[in-house]
């Protein structure tokens, strides 16, 4: 059962396809192994056995009668307790809407659907997604499978620590300043933040309107190519996205990089010039040097600048989240004292704030455009340390100063977001710990494929993505 639940969800649309593997005896491993688990991590929020037994017992009535859907038929699939999900309870990780059950799904769960997943169940977050570690008033933290007492990263916490521990084949998540990124990194799968409209945000509770995105996560870049496949696309009731043609990611892999340009964002990857764990920064070298081996030209890039992403990215978050306040101002006191303070914090900023951000943003987004006209993709590590303890207010790096730990985990993200850009973060390596260091893979716009390309030709001559947390 162990190697069953391992399984890559390539691997199974295989035998799945031919029925030599049962869509229900797939989900029920699964169930079983989350009625085990779940208690130890605290990544589902909500699981209803029946209700995913259903949708296993649909597939494979479909599939016996030849109505294959693709890969992701019959595949047991969560989604971050976000998004809306039709007769199943979504709470937006909030004791206020701990009863509230769409009578809609999210458009990205409906194309999940459609190509015949089966949805799981909802997956913890941190309340409302306002926060990158998942520690949840609430409904409690979610907790790391490597380290049961380190974060999962957030906000999209669950969705990460359930890929990793094998409750679900892959998961979706949301990302505003690292939220998907983060995670995976912490939790030692892959992640992508796809370009701004690549995927509908229709359905999923908004945060911020010019920064969020949803994203998928997998044990693999394929079966993260899969997933994005299959969710991505134009959707009139999202006006932000996008009406470009959807390539097949997957079948654009390869681990061929010959002639690709990458860059080395200096800034962001040498301990000289930013705070960096040294096991981090070795780890990374050491991608770099396989990279290089397969092929790609790569060197060094100084862009002092990007260390200017943050700010503006945490101001246009704390302002345009005062959309959600206005609704949920009358019930703040159920809400955790860390979330609304985060609110609180939005009313204090001015419209010039808000528009010296955006100049900003403007600017930076146009220089990294410029860098992207000479590099087909950018490097530097996801995260600068590996997941803090739960509880850690602050993350003391190669003994120096004291950062905040909501700042350490998404330094390195938030210029993605802010750009609206793509990129992806793969697993390059362990702690002598056994905690996991991600690798970010950055791209120009529309380009995922690219950028896949590189985390595929990178994970195929490593084995990071196949070790198993000791939970």
């Amino acid at each position: 059962m162990e190697a069953l639940a391992r399984r890559s969800i390539r691997d199974l649309a295989d035998d799945i396809k031919t029925l030599k593997l049962s869509p229900v005896a797939v989900l029920e491993t699964v169930a079983d192994r989350i009625e085990r688990l779940n208690s130890k991590i605290n990544c589902y929020i909500t699981f209803d056995r029946e209700y995913a037994l259903r949708q296993a017992r649909d597939a494979e009535a479909e599939i016996s009668s030849g109505q294959y859907k693709g890969p992701l038929h019959g595949i047991p699939i969560a989604v971050k307790d976000l998004f809306d999900t039709k007769d199943l309870k979504t709470t937006y990780g909030s004791s206020i809407f701990k009863n509230h059950i769409p009578t809609r799904d999210a458009t990205s769960v409906k194309r999940l659907r459609s190509s015949g997943a089966v949805i799981v169940g909802k997956l913890n977050l941190h309340e409302l997604a306002f926060g990158s570690t998942n520690e949840n008033k609430y409904y409690g933290p979610c907790r790391n499978p490597w380290d049961l007492e380190r974060i999962a990263g957030g906000s999209s916490g669950g969705p990460a620590a359930a890929v990793a521990a094998s409750l679900c084949y892959g998961s979706l998540g949301t990302d505003s300043g690292g939220s998907v990124r983060v995670p995976a990194a912490l939790c030692g799968c892959v992640g992508l933040k796809p370009t701004y409209g690549r995927v509908s945000r229709h359905g999923a509770l908004p945060l911020s309107y010019s920064l969020d995105h949803v994203g998928p996560m997998a044990r693999t870049v394929e079966d993260v190519a899969i997933l994005l496949e299959s969710i991505s696309g134009f959707d009139p009731n999202d006006p932000t996205s996008s009406k470009l043609p959807v390539p097949n990611f997957a079948s654009n892999l390869s681990t061929d990089l010959a002639g690709m340009k990458i860059g080395i964002l200096e800034e962001f990857s040498n301990p000289r010039l930013d705070l960096l764990d040294d096991e981090v920064f070795d780890a990374f070298e050491d991608a770099v040097s396989l990279l290089e081996g397969l092929g790609a030209s790569v060197e060094k890039v100084r862009a002092d600048w990007i260390k200017r992403a943050r700010v503006p990215n945490l101001v246009i978050i704390h302002v345009e989240s005062q959309s959600l306040w206005e609704k949920l101002k009358p019930k703040a006191n159920k809400l955790g004292y860390d979330v609304r303070l985060m609110f609180e914090f939005g009313e204090l900023l001015r419209g010039t704030d808000y528009l010296h951000s955006q100049q900003i943003r403007t600017v930076i987004t146009q220089r990294m455009r410029k860098l992207f006209e000479t590099y087909d993709a950018l490097l530097n590590p996801t995260t600068p340390t590996p997941a803090p303890k739960i509880g850690e207010k602050t993350v003391a790096i190669r003994g120096k100063k004291e950062i905040s730990t909501q700042e350490v985990v998404s330094r390195f993200t938030a210029l993605y977001d802010l750009t609206g850009l793509p990129a992806l973060s793969v697993p390059c390596g362990f702690t002598k710990a056994g905690l996991p260091i991600g690798l970010q893979i950055g791209g120009k716009a529309f380009d995922e494929s690219t950028i896949l390309k590189v985390g595929h030709a990178y994970e195929q001559k490593t084995d990071w993505h196949n070790r198993v947390p000791p939970v």
